[in-house]
């Protein structure tokens, strides 16, 4: 699996244009609202394609729990992946999070930014992206 950068790159500009205020002394609500503008202008693009063989069909917001939840549907069977595939979408999922400050504005309030790969047959995969000072 090798990410289409053009597609990503697309992404992030839409979730940048999306959020543009840091979350310093945000309210839960106000982190709430920041984030359901994130999602939405997300889902108004949807399906997004991330790779070859990867789509984001679905993103959505739960505020309760403080979470943007990424679902992605992947045209491989699970069985067929390599054994460090699970590094390779985590380092891909903190690249994208963690390089959108959008997302990684959220992170830093204490958000979770949650990606769930659905492949075909086994158990889904999921990643929270995880970023760094």
């Amino acid at each position: 699996m090798k990410p289409l950068h053009l597609s990503a790159l697309t992404l992030a500009a839409a979730v940048s244009l999306a959020f543009t205020s840091p979350s310093a002394a945000q309210s839960p609500s106000e982190l709430c609202t920041k984030a359901n503008e994130v999602v939405n202008t997300l889902s108004n693009m949807v399906p997004i394609e991330v790779d070859a063989v990867t789509n984001t069909t679905a993103v959505v917001t739960d505020c309760g729990q403080s979470r943007i939840q990424f679902t992605r549907a992947v045209e491989l069977k699970l069985a067929s992946m390599e054994k460090d595939f699970r590094d390779f979408l985590q380092k891909q999922d903190n690249e994208y999070a963690c390089g959108d400050a959008a997302l990684k504005d959220l992170v830093a309030a204490g958000w979770t930014v949650r990606f769930s790969y659905r492949f075909q047959g086994g158990a889904p995969i999921v990643v929270e992206a995880k970023c760094g000072g």
